[in-house]
């Protein structure tokens, strides 16, 4: 049955945009960035900022994923092409941003597995080895490889990408069977990659376009988000359509996230409100509200030793801020000054 969760304080307006939100993968941490250029990390529940850094380059962080090797390393990608990781010790305060040019378009999603980092802009999607200092080694371009001619008379744009776990724990350079990689592209679909080869195994078409995505836990189902139709889950075995959210009374979806235990979907919206869904009833189940007319662009979730948060952000120059939801502890206020 599912319990509500819980509001953190009032949240009070600065100064840039939220652009990222992204918790780390024990909940320990959470990580914003805005606008303006900078990163923060803060320790969720502490209400406290451990790290504050420049994006560098004078640009803006618009995609980050943490590296499950390390609880104090993300990768981020940014808005000037850049890709660079983050290592950070909140406990002796010591700071290592290494980071170099990847794209010739900002980088609009990356997603890391073991050392080996995928980052897309526009319609290239890049495999990378990561090195914590040193220069990183191009592993594989997939730019277009597997999309037939045809599909090009549309414009190419990968929206979403994410790895699945190998068997057994296998890794890339491995002999066990190793993860793949799931790509969502605008107007072209799925498209799921084996990373030996970097063959194309599998794909499906989608029934509008995939704006965004979102993977649950079991890497069996996909939360694609169709301008025109609201939230779709997909069977991400078979490629069917099993539901639809409509996001009621014309209001414009935006980012989703699967939570407790993929029972549920957290899905972001223009109007000031966010909503969970028991998405296989098709049912609302609760309401985070905002100030009205926020655009909530911006979800991510997490559970930590039983307890469930969720982040929402919002992407608006005039009144920016992110709020944690939570379930089991006191939650925390995110501005961003």
């Amino acid at each position: 049955m599912f319990t509500a969760f819980e509001k953190s304080p009032s949240p009070v307006a600065q100064s840039s945009s939220v652009t990222v939100v992204s918790f780390s993968p024990d909940a320990r941490f959470l990580t914003t960035a805005t606008s303006d250029g900078w990163l923060r990390v803060w320790e969720v529940g502490v209400e406290k900022c451990v790290l504050l850094c420049s994006a560098s380059g004078n640009t803006t962080a618009l995609a980050i994923s943490w590296m499950n090797s390390s609880g104090y390393t993300f990768v981020y990608g940014t808005e000037s092409g850049n890709v660079a990781t983050c290592t950070f010790s909140p406990s002796v305060e010591t700071l290592e941003i290494y980071g170099f040019f990847a794209h010739h378009a900002p980088v609009n999603c990356i997603a890391a597995s073991g050392s080996f980092v995928a980052s897309s802009a526009g319609g290239e999607l890049r495999i990378w080895e990561w090195r914590k200092n040193g220069p990183w080694h191009s592993t594989a371009d997939l730019l277009r490889s597997p999309l037939a001619a045809q599909d090009f008379q549309q414009e190419s744009l990968v929206t979403a990408i994410f790895w699945t776990p190998g068997v057994n724990g296998g890794d890339i350079n491995d002999g066990a069977e190793a993860p793949l990689l799931i790509a969502t592209y605008l107007h072209q679909g799925v498209y799921i990659y084996d990373s030996k080869s970097w063959s194309c195994v599998q794909s499906f078409s989608l029934k509008g376009t995939a704006a965004s995505a979102s993977i649950s836990k079991d890497y069996k189902l996909l939360s694609v988000l169709n301008l025109a139709a609201g939230f779709e889950i997909y069977s991400l075995q078979s490629g069917m359509l099993l539901r639809v959210l409509n996001n009621s009374g014309g209001k414009r979806a935006s980012a989703s996230r699967f939570i407790e235990n993929d029972a549920y979907l957290v899905c972001g919206g223009e109007q000031g409100e966010a909503y969970v869904w028991d998405f296989r009833k098709g049912q609302r189940v609760q309401t985070f509200s905002h100030y009205a007319h926020d655009k909530v662009l911006l979800v991510d979730a997490a559970t930590s030793s039983g307890r469930s948060f969720v982040i929402t952000g919002v992407s608006d120059e005039l009144n920016p801020y992110a709020v944690l939801w939570y379930k089991g502890q006191p939650a925390l206020i995110l501005g961003h000054g």
